[in-house]
């Protein structure tokens, strides 16, 4: 039997509402509205998402309760609106980025990385900074596929320093972080994608190779943050950083861009396998028109390298989904223990937009 994730549910708290209409009077002042008016989708009831949260007799965590205000503020204001629309590339989705520091036999950081989904396989090799993994390479791939979209250049500017980009990215400076960041971004820049799709042959036990495809996804970077002068004096350098996307990864891009919101990654960053279950359910849902189920074993070929064990995963995997449905929650999905998880067409999470539309994206560093 199917275990429902979203159903009727009951109206907002008294509290759930004053959240909901203090967000809406943010929004007007922010935005300069005369009168609030929300292309969204209908507001669900945030009682029904609690709900489904909340352990037996359990009150929502501290982590969960920001999720929710979280989703009050991403629902009461279209993404377009808000300035957050934000982009990424299918083959980013089909078989996703490892979610800790890939290891070799030897327990060393591993140079070559693959993950199948069906029919699709991506592998990964690092340079010599190593291959990315975790959710800061996600979120900066948002965001430099995102201002390769909106600007139609392959070439992105980062900023002068490390700061001024994480500021770019919505990130608070932290040293920690800065280092992260920066090393990140040195794996995406190192780093070789192939893309290999097949299909079955005449024989079941056969396949024949249908696509083969290998891109870099940077062909240059500039990079002339000094971390050290940084840290001691918080000035940056004297010249703009950027990035140049390869002719062929920019290509891509530009042939089947996934909208998203970039809100709903930020709040789901503390997790990287929720981050990636909103991507995939944001492109699935895209054009989705009919009923589907999608087993267990598909996806833990997808998403569970991490894991072991598929019950193991399986557990973790309901987890991680009924937080990003309190994000993404006018998709219709349900869930299986036995037979999976089962995705109904429901509306995109972000509307598809017309070519050469040029948004704020909220990142000039201001």
């Amino acid at each position: 039997m199917a275990d429902n994730i979203i159903g009727a549910g009951r109206e907002m708290t008294t509290k759930e509402r004053e959240t909901l209409e203090k967000i809406q009077a943010e929004a007007k002042a922010r935005l300069g509205l005369k009168e609030f008016r929300s292309e969204a989708q209908p507001l669900a009831p945030m009682g029904d998402v609690v709900e489904s949260l909340e352990a037996k007799g359990k009150a929502l965590t501290k982590k969960q309760k920001k999720l929710v205000d979280n989703a009050l503020e991403i629902q009461s204001i279209n993404a377009a609106y808000a300035g957050t629309v934000g982009f990424t590339s299918p083959l980013l989705i089909l078989a996703t980025l490892p979610h800790s520091e890939p290891k070799d036999e030897d327990g060393k950081p591993a140079k070559r990385f693959s993950r199948r989904s069906g029919n699709f396989t991506l592998t990964i090799e690092g340079g010599e900074a190593g291959i990315p993994y975790g959710p800061w390479p996600r979120l900066i791939l948002i965001w430099l596929i995102t201002e390769a979209i909106l600007t139609e250049s392959k070439e992105i500017f980062l900023g002068n320093s490390v700061t001024e980009f994480m500021r770019k990215l919505g990130i608070e400076a932290d040293t920690r972080i800065r280092k992260r960041i920066h090393e990140q971004l040195l794996k995406i820049a190192g780093c070789r994608v192939t893309c290999t799709g097949y299909k079955p042959g005449k024989k079941r036990e056969t396949l024949n190779i249908i696509l083969l495809e290998q891109i870099s996804i940077v062909f240059k970077a500039l990079l002339w943050w000094d971390q050290k002068k940084e840290k001691d004096s918080n000035q940056g350098s004297l010249f703009t950083s950027s990035m140049i996307f390869t002719e062929e990864f920019y290509q891509a891009l530009q042939a089947s861009p996934v909208p998203l919101d970039v809100r709903a990654t930020n709040a789901l960053r503390g997790s990287t396998m929720a981050m990636d279950i909103y991507a995939w359910l944001t492109f699935s849902m895209f054009n989705l028109q009919e009923e589907i189920t999608v087993s267990w074993e598909k996806l833990y070929a997808q998403f569970g390298a991490d894991y072991t064990r598929l019950r193991a995963f399986r557990d973790k995997f309901i987890e991680q989904l009924k937080e990003v449905l309190v994000i993404y929650n006018t998709a219709r999905v349900s869930i299986d223990k036995k037979a999976g998880i089962t995705l109904k067409p429901s509306p995109p999470h972000v509307k598809a937009l017309p070519k050469r539309v040029k948004l704020s994206t909220k990142n000039d560093g201001k």
